[in-house]
């Protein structure tokens, strides 16, 4: 009888591993791209064809379309003509915009906004719908975001299609969020139709494919999360993405929005990671069922949203998770502690009535509580140390980017490891309904815990905390009904308990998985430990930490070893997946240098070749200690810079100088200024705006700086207000597009898996000059 236990138990452990397994499986499949819909679909429906067809029309030459450009200014001659078309009105706001930073640093531009306003039958109260369409120097920006452009657009289509709304819609098509949310803060800053906005819809991206996810939620939008769930085909969101969101030095337009005090939500697909920001980021590889999946979110709630009266939204936050993709849990944040509170007090409840009819033992409850920390400890700690493994076995910074499997499967087999070891070494007498106790603890007082530091994690530990829960409740009944304990129905509750409280950290692992990369892997790896201790209750009994831990762990490290030489073997980079690197010629006074701006780190053998002496990490800015590979380079015909200027007056208040600044060339793409701190610069004053200037360290330790980006920027007069009475001397940065004529060819070494990212390549002419 005892193995015939033993064989059953043995059984359900095998079935309980294979059923997370494939509900990992199940949870990856949900988070790709949904189905699109062709161009001719039905007229009252989003259609991604009609979507793609409007965003290649936009895109025209495919070329990348930066803040006050003429390409960028050529993207916004087609929006008009489509949006004229559909028969709206269109009304542009074009204005410079300045913004100024706690860090000593501060930068202007020039914006077009693109304003199309749709009167509400009942109320002005409106609803901002925003996009911008310029794209960072490097990309075509098909993705980010020339996608949520046209999903506006054909937005805008269907709302001609529907009834009057009957609150105001304005849509937003802003010029300069790759540049700081230039646009968007000129908008709530000073155009009209800001003042009655209540609610925004933003759409953003952060690759070229996956579902469209809501990521963010505005203070109070609570409400707009239910609209949400009741009106999306494929749930993907969760309050948690916010929390790990703050942590990525990023922001979109929304965050303007939320500083004005709108509600909101926050949209955006983010797979094919390393098409980010790079030539990559083209209409031939963006998904169509990302493009469906924005539409079909935003139209969703949208529908609901333009006839709700928006004087009686509710306030308050919820906390949100979808579950697998199949619908979403959610409740008010004000309850969070209470929930936590309630599932500690009925873990604590049913602790004494078992420990009161001699069914457990506190000490090996509280043992498992240990060891399910433990676990997950170790495990997060195996996943920096085999990211470290990896980079080392294959000197690449980032051995994963063309291909992640091996990195996954590798945490994923290591992670599995750990449990049957520490349940092997810590849990050998704990009984399966100890471990099932221990783990209800465990997730209640988590949950207790993050809804006091983390309000919105809260829910990724009340779900398994209400499952375990149940799952002792149900097992209580049982006994009491039948009178007596039988181990196939506790084996079979302890796997389903299992299954689906794991649900909930896969997910989790791999959206940081896709979000943060392995560069991060210590996030995936604790979201995989947190997956694999809901399987505690499982593994505690003899036959699987005793008589099988040999049979588990021998197949085990082979397949690991396997993994290991398969993610130090294959190709860290692909024409799919490629390196990202720039390249920087630089003019400091009578030096000039070819530098190298990777993320990477890895220095292409073709690059390296190209020169006599070798790359040597150099600090070749003059504001910055950063070191970055460098050679020397041969001197080139420049563009020809002016600067002139001296002080004009002398007051309480310290010097006021006049500096002229003409860059004025041919690719000219950015100018900057920096300015001593010894000068003790107060403002500076471009255009009618005043930039005001903090005295702590920032950007750079020893100097200010002030950025104009953009074709009016070639050309500026700027008035300079410091307090030092002496001679000042200051730094102009004239930056332009692409590299020297006879330089170019370096482009073209980079070969097929390595692009350009964020501002590519780039020629640095600076110059100095004494006030």
């Amino acid at each position: 009888m005892q193995i015939e236990n033993q064989k059953t138990s043995f059984v359900n452990f095998i079935v309980a591993v294979s059923l997370i397994i494939l509900s990992a499986i199940f949870i990856r499949l949900q988070m790709l791209p949904i189905d699109d819909l062709p161009s001719d679909a039905d007229e009252d429906v989003f259609s991604a064809g009609r979507a793609f067809d409007i965003l290649e029309h936009l895109t025209g030459e495919g070329v990348a379309h930066t803040v006050d450009t003429e390409e960028n200014r050529q993207v916004a001659s087609r929006i008009i003509n489509t949006i004229m078309q559909m028969g709206y009105a269109v009304e542009q706001q074009k204005t410079q915009v300045c913004l100024d930073y706690e860090t000593g640093t501060a930068r202007c531009t020039q914006v077009n906004n693109i304003i199309v306003s749709i009167d509400g039958t009942e109320s002005d109260e409106g609803i901002l719908l925003s996009a911008h369409y310029d794209s960072v120097p490097s990309a075509e920006g098909a993705s980010d975001a020339m996608a949520a452009v046209a999903t506006l657009l054909e937005t805008m289509r269907l709302v001609k299609e529907s009834s009057p709304p009957k609150n105001r819609l304005v849509f937003l098509f802003n010029e300069g969020e790759e540049y700081g949310l230039m646009g968007a803060r000129a908008f709530m800053r000073e155009h009209p139709q800001a003042k009655n906005l209540k609610v925004a819809l933003n759409i953003e991206a952060r690759g070229t494919s996956g579902q469209s996810v809501m990521f963010e939620t505005a203070e109070d939008s609570g409400w707009l999360v239910d609209l949400y769930a009741g009106s999306t085909p494929a749930p993907l969101t969760s309050s948690i993405f916010y929390e790990a969101y703050k942590i990525l030095p990023n922001d979109t337009d929304l965050t303007v929005f939320k500083q004005y005090g709108l509600q909101g939500l926050n949209f955006a697909h983010g797979e094919n990671l390393p098409h980010y920001h790079t030539p990559l980021d083209n209409s031939k590889r963006l998904n169509k069922g990302s493009l469906q999946h924005h539409g079909d979110n935003v139209w969703g709630v949208l529908k609901e949203l333009k006839d709700t009266n928006l004087t009686k939204a509710e306030s308050g936050n919820k906390v949100f998770t979808d579950y697998a993709g199949l619908f979403v849990v959610s409740w008010d944040e004000s309850n969070n502690l209470l929930i936590a509170s309630l599932l500690l007090a009925a873990s604590v409840v049913i602790l004494v009535m078992l420990k009161v009819a001699g069914a457990i033992t506190v000490s090996r409850v509280l043992l498992t509580v240990f060891s399910g920390l433990l676990i997950i400890v170790l495990i997060a700690i195996s996943g920096i140390l085999y990211q470290y493994l990896i980079q080392w076995l294959t000197g690449k910074q980032a051995p994963w980017t063309a291909n992640g499997l091996p990195m996954r499967f590798g945490l994923w087999i290591i992670s599995f490891m750990i449990l049957f070891t520490v349940g092997r070494l810590l849990l050998k007498r704990t009984q399966p309904i100890e471990s099932l106790v221990g783990l209800s603890l465990l997730w209640s007082t988590l949950c207790i815990g993050m809804a006091i530091l983390a309000p919105g994690v809260a829910i990724l530990f009340a779900l398994p905390g209400m499952i375990a829960l149940g799952g002792l409740v149900l097992l209580l009944l049982i006994n009491r009904m039948t009178k007596k304990r039988q181990q196939s129905i506790f084996e079979t509750i302890a796997t389903a308990t299992a299954v689906l409280s794991s649900v909930c950290f896969i997910a989790m692992a791999f959206v940081f998985e896709k979000l943060l990369t392995f560069h991060l892997s210590v996030a995936v790896a604790t979201m995989i430990g947190f997956g694999l201790i809901t399987l505690l209750p499982v593994i505690v009994s003899s036959s699987v930490i005793n008589q099988s831990f040999a049979k588990l762990m021998l197949p085990l490290g082979i397949l690991w070893i396997g993994t290991t030489l398969w993610a130090g073997i294959q190709p860290a980079y692909s024409p799919d997946a490629p390196q990202h690197l720039n390249i920087r010629y630089i003019v400091n006074q009578n030096e000039q240098r070819i530098a190298l701006h990777n993320q990477e780190s890895d220095i292409p053998e073709s690059l390296q070749n190209a020169f006599d002496d070798n790359f040597e990490n150099q600090a070749v800015y003059p504001w910055l200690n950063s070191q970055f590979p460098a050679v020397k380079a041969k001197p080139q015909s420049m563009p020809k810079i002016t600067v002139s200027g001296d002080y004009v007056s002398i007051d309480n208040d310290g010097r006021v100088a006049e500096v002229f600044v003409d860059s004025s060339d041919k690719n000219f793409f950015e100018q900057r200024i920096f300015i001593p701190k010894s000068s003790e610069l107060s403002t500076i004053q471009s255009g009618n705006d005043t930039l005001w200037y903090e005295k702590e360290p920032g950007y750079s330790s020893s100097y200010y700086e002030y950025r104009c980006r953009g074709d009016e920027c070639a050309k500026q007069k700027l008035t300079i207000r410091y307090g030092v009475d002496q001679p000042l001397t200051i730094m102009v940065v004239s930056i332009y597009d692409q590299l020297p004529e006879q330089y170019q060819y370096l482009s073209a070494l980079k070969g097929d898996k390595v692009v350009s990212v964020h501002d590519g390549d780039k020629t640095l002419i600076i110059s100095r000059h004494k006030l």
